[in-house]
């Protein structure tokens, strides 16, 4: 008896998988991009070895502030949303790793909160022209995106973008609390 129901229930299940469909996302909805890690890549290590390097670096610290506007300080200093300020979720972070989509390569750096890495994790994309910066920020399930760069090249960037890179580092074993430092 135990074993007639078992094999009913693989039929079942095997004939439900075999019939299962894919559904197009909503009209005007973007599909998400492809998106490769290219690992030990040189160009990632353009603006620097580490996370902090890359940051830091003088041809984009500006942009990376503007990047994230009143965000970057915590709200109680910048009126900003993010209580801790989003430089807070990048005070561990990756070493770069170079990312290609949407036809072009960027510098991924991922971070995290020391004290809560697992739920708040933050995402810097720049594309290798640093003309474009991209980025999300989770703040305990809560996420931020934001973008920096030429205000037609933003309008066409969305989310679905910036989630795809995310969930490519994380199944690359570099996701932002994949061991950040």
């Amino acid at each position: 008896m135990r074993n007639g129901l078992a094999l009913g229930s693989l039929v079942a299940l095997t004939a439900l998988l075999a019939t299962a469909c894919v559904v197009e996302p909503p009209v005007g909805t973007r599909p998400a991009p492809l998106v490769g890690v290219m690992p030990g890549d040189a160009r990632a290590f353009q603006y620097g070895a580490t996370g902090r390097e890359v940051l830091d670096h003088p041809a984009l610290r500006e942009r990376i502030i503007g990047l994230f506007g009143p965000d970057w300080k915590p709200s109680a200093e910048s009126g900003g949303k993010l209580p801790t300020g989003a430089a807070s979720f990048f005070a561990h972070s990756s070493p770069p790793q170079l990312v290609r989509m949407e036809g072009a390569h960027y510098i991924a750096v991922t971070g995290c909160m020391p004290s809560a890495c697992a739920g708040n994790r933050g995402l810097i994309l720049i594309r290798e022209d640093s003309e474009l910066l991209l980025a999300r920020v989770d703040e305990g399930g809560y996420a931020h995106y934001y973008a920096w760069g030429a205000p037609a090249t933003r309008a066409t960037i969305g989310p679905t973008v910036v989630d795809s890179a995310w969930r490519a580092l994380e199944s690359s074993g570099a996701s932002p609390s994949a061991g950040a430092r």
